[in-house]
Formats: structure tokens, C-alpha cells, sequence
């Protein structure tokens, strides 16, 4: 879930904004713009609200079961044979090798 910050800073950027245009748009200071996209200070779910309308845009929340996802991954898998998994097992693994290996780091069991 995204936290106040990105929520702030991605509604100004998908409305085409700066932080001082959206702060002249929400009758706030450029400074107290730039500390909320930057997480230092955490403003209110109003404030929120009242900052993503100034963008143009509105704040849609709603309330999710975290596990469905998990059971259509884990259906979605069973769907598998035991080969086809293991060949995607195999693609993750070598994923994370590489990814790994760019960042120099090892891979320690």
C-alpha cells in the first residue's frame, strides 16, 4: 500500500504539476509540499484527500483480503505439473542470481 508521500507526489506528477504549482493549487507552502513527498512530516487523510483533488484527481480507498491474492497464486500453481513449476522455480532462481551478481553481491545459504 502506498504511504502518504507517494500518494501525494504520484497524483502531482500524473496531473502534470510541480510541487509549487500544486502548492499554490492547495493554498500551501512549497516547503510543506516538498517535506510531505519526502515522508518527513505525515499529514492527515484529509489533507491527503484535500491535496489529490488539487491535483485534479480523487483518492479511492477500499478495503482488500490480502489472502486472496496468495489463493490465486497458489491455484494458479497447482494448476502447474510438477514439471512446469519447477522450470518456473528455475527462472525465478536464476533471476535472482543475476540480479545479485549486478549488485555484486554473493548468494549465501
Amino acid at each position: 500500500m502506498a504511504g502518504s508521500a507517494e500518494l501525494i507526489r504520484r497524483a502531482r506528477l500524473a496531473a502534470g504539476l510541480t510541487q509549487r504549482q500544486l502548492a499554490e493549487r492547495a493554498d500551501k507552502a512549497v516547503s510543506v509540499i516538498g517535506r510531505w513527498e519526502r515522508g518527513e512530516v505525515l499529514p492527515s487523510l484529509e489533507t491527503v484527500i484535500d491535496l489529490i483533488s488539487a491535483a485534479g484527481l480523487r483518492l479511492q480507498v477500499g478495503i482488500v483480503d490480502e489472502l486472496e491474492h496468495d489463493r490465486g497464486l497458489i491455484a494458479e500453481s497447482l494448476a502447474l505439473t510438477p514439471q512446469q513449476r519447477l522450470v518456473r522455480v528455475t527462472k525465478l532462481a536464476n533471476m535472482v542470481l543475476a540480479g545479485r551478481e549486478r549488485m555484486g553481491g554473493t548468494l549465501r545459504a
